[in-house]
């Protein structure tokens, strides 16, 4: 069974060390015919890697307010079906997120859970079952608690 995207995963020591990514773990953006897209915020770097070798971590491996965890509570809670990562400048991030419809509700959770993270949010048309949702984001000074 495939993680669902947003999921915090790490490849396995030995495809790891091929990579070069050194021992981080990274989030899940999207899968393909047995691979999936692995992004590494530290590093701003992307890697489509063998389902097969890789495996989750625990949340608890990245501080509370990292972009990992952020990214991947986003992901989780929207339910997505791929994230594309459209821009990354600074301390803002533009992402295009394939979901399945959310509601009203949904919608004031989601601000609510990034509070002042959010910097903008649209939903474009998609397929008959998802929408497009198109989102800026942007880190906090550190003195509030945020990273990178």
């Amino acid at each position: 069974m495939q993680p669902p995207i947003g999921t915090l995963v790490a490849p396995t020591p030995t495809y790891r060390e091929s990579m070069g990514t050194g021992e981080g773990g990274a989030v899940l953006l999207a899968l393909r015919r047995g691979s999936g897209q692995l992004y590494y915020p530290g590093s701003d770097r992307m890697f489509w890697v063998p389902t097969r070798q890789i495996g989750p971590i625990p949340p608890e491996v990245f501080p509370d307010e990292c972009l990992e965890r952020v990214l991947s509570g986003l992901l989780l809670f929207l339910n997505a079906d791929e994230c594309v990562l459209e821009t990354v400048s600074g301390d803002t991030w533009q992402l295009a997120i394939e979901i399945p419809a959310l509601s009203r509700e949904g919608i004031e959770e989601l601000r609510g859970m990034l509070g002042e993270r959010l910097a903008d949010f649209a939903f474009e048309a998609g397929s008959m079952r998802h929408v497009l949702l198109r989102m800026t984001l942007r880190s906090l000074p550190p003195a509030a608690g945020a990273v990178r």
